[in-house]
């Protein structure tokens, strides 16, 4: 089961989230040969995407003996968001496994001043 992390984001900020994942022992998990996805939506049940993050498009970087997965919110993309709250979650794909590691909510906090 996913664990629940809502995500607070200030439009037209940069933001990095750095998650480490560790096993029940507190030892690194290595996620050699791991992708990650993330997507957010207005509704989960919507099928229009409002972000698509990747280590496909580089806005995910995965360390793997490090258990690090670092997921990048470039102002670019959070200037371009305008709804104040989405559903996310984020996955791990190996070639023999899914694992769908934290969802939450990503609350958005609206941009006044804008340069």
């Amino acid at each position: 089961m996913a664990e629940r992390y809502d995500l607070r984001i200030d439009q037209g900020s940069d933001k990095t989230l750095t998650l480490i994942f560790k096993d029940s022992e507190k030892h690194l998990l290595d996620l050699t040969g791991y992708s990650a996805y993330m997507q957010a939506r207005i509704h989960p049940a919507v099928s229009e995407v409002a972000l698509d993050l990747s280590t496909d498009n580089g806005l995910i970087i995965i360390t793997p003996l490090e258990g690090k997965v670092v997921i990048k919110f470039p102002k670019e993309l959070t200037s371009a968001i305008r709804a104040t709250k989405y559903y996310y979650d984020l996955e791990l794909v190996s070639d023999t496994e899914t694992v769908r590691v934290i969802e939450g909510t990503l609350n958005l906090s609206q941009e006044v001043t804008r340069v």
